[in-house]
């Protein structure tokens, strides 16, 4: 062979040395030593999985189930539940988000609750100049406004009464008295009004307009008695 050749010359060689070795010994600890790794990778695995659960439990998790019990107490009508919000993280974000949402429903549903306290307030009122005045005051204090303003005509008396100024976006309502109108109710915001405001400002206007009707009533019904 060459590699005979580099040390004994280019010469027939006479005869070979052959040795063995036995490799069982080797096996049995290559396999040992196989399953003592995959054993040591398996407990790291193990540990560090526990790990990493304990952490999602004090963290991710428990910030979960809070979002979680607030959605429930939301769902059966307790408007008022927050949830504490702590970090910036995409947890925080959502549960932010949800406290928004939650404080714009319980604000919608305290703004119709008390647009249907007006109707009882406006008919207590024994005047026109009361009625407007009362209507003025409630959409100053329950709605989000740069002004608002209510003309009428009645009986060829005009009526005007306004606060703020009216800049910005204005919404027009019509108030109306026996199928005609007879003025209107204008309200200025610095951004678009919401579906549900604008429902409720409807509503206002026909508040308005049945008692200034009942008013009418009685002041017909006055004078036929002074004739």
């Amino acid at each position: 062979r060459r590699l005979c050749q580099r040390c004994h010359g280019n010469v027939d060689p006479i005869g070979y040395l052959r040795i063995g070795f036995d490799t069982s010994t080797y096996d049995e600890r290559f396999i040992k030593e196989v399953i003592l790794n995959l054993g040591t990778s398996l407990a790291v695995l193990v540990t560090l999985g526990i790990l990493v659960y304990i952490c999602l439990e004090k963290g991710l998790f428990s910030r979960l189930q809070k979002i979680n019990i607030a959605m429930q107490y939301f769902g059966r009508g307790n408007l008022k539940y927050r949830i504490k919000v702590d970090g910036e993280d995409e947890l925080s974000k959502m549960a932010k988000a949800f406290n928004d949402m939650a404080r714009n429903i319980y604000k919608i549903n305290y703004r119709l609750f008390k647009v249907s306290e007006l109707s009882t307030t406006l008919s207590r009122c024994r005047s026109v100049d009361e009625t407007i005045h009362e209507t003025i005051e409630f959409l100053d204090k329950y709605f989000d406004l740069k002004g608002a303003n209510i003309s009428l005509k009645l009986n060829s008396q005009e009526y005007y009464v306004s606060s703020g100024t009216m800049e910005g976006i204005v919404y027009t309502e019509a108030i109306i008295s026996d199928k005609e109108e007879i003025g209107s109710i204008r309200v200025a915001a610095l951004r678009d009004m919401t579906v549900e405001e604008l429902s409720a400002l409807k509503i206002i206007a026909t508040s308005v307009s049945i008692t200034l009707e009942r008013l009418a009533k009685i002041d017909a019904e006055f004078e036929k008695k002074s004739k």
